[in-house]
């Protein structure tokens, strides 16, 4: 699939809605061949467009990078951080649940202010979570060796009770 889909898809002329819904459409099929070039060239241009995505692209895009094990460098990581950040005061329960589930599989660690502003918007929204989102959550700070807010594990505390 993948090898037909190389010959009629420029993967450079995609826009970065467009990149991220082969990126999140990829993830989803779970395509293991890495070594494939077409598929190196699409991890390799959705990560570097991590500026452009629209905000709320942003955790299923890094999800589907971390799913497909792509190895994202430093700067680049950095990058999608600030923009999760910035952004994550517009996010859904689901999107932040996606973004903690994303940057705990990549392992490369989280930036405080990343953290807090994650943090900040899982309170927020924790009413909208399910208890199985809550535990990814919750997973995410152990596999990231950070401790939670005693606040929010307490909101998810009675996410999980009243479910």
């Amino acid at each position: 699939f993948v090898r037909s889909m190389e010959s009629y898809l420029d993967v450079h002329a995609l826009d970065p809605r467009q990149m991220a819904d082969l990126l999140w459409a990829l993830a989803k099929m779970a395509e293991s061949d890495l070594g494939d070039s077409f598929l190196d060239d699409v991890l390799e241009q959705g990560a570097a467009k991590y500026s452009e995505y629209p905000p709320r692209d942003i955790p299923d895009v890094l999800s589907a990078l971390a799913k497909l094990g792509y190895e994202i460098g430093e700067d680049c990581l950095q990058g999608f951080q600030t923009r999760i950040g910035d952004e994550a005061s517009q996010y859904s329960a689901t999107e932040v649940a996606t973004a903690f589930w994303a940057l705990a599989v990549i392992e490369q660690g989280i930036e405080d202010s990343t953290l807090s502003a994650l943090q900040a918007r899982a309170f927020v929204t924790s009413r909208q979570f399910s208890p199985s989102m809550a535990k990814v959550v919750m997973w995410a700070f152990a596999r990231l060796d950070v401790d939670p807010d005693p606040k929010l594990v307490m909101a998810f505390r009675r996410v999980v009770a009243n479910h």
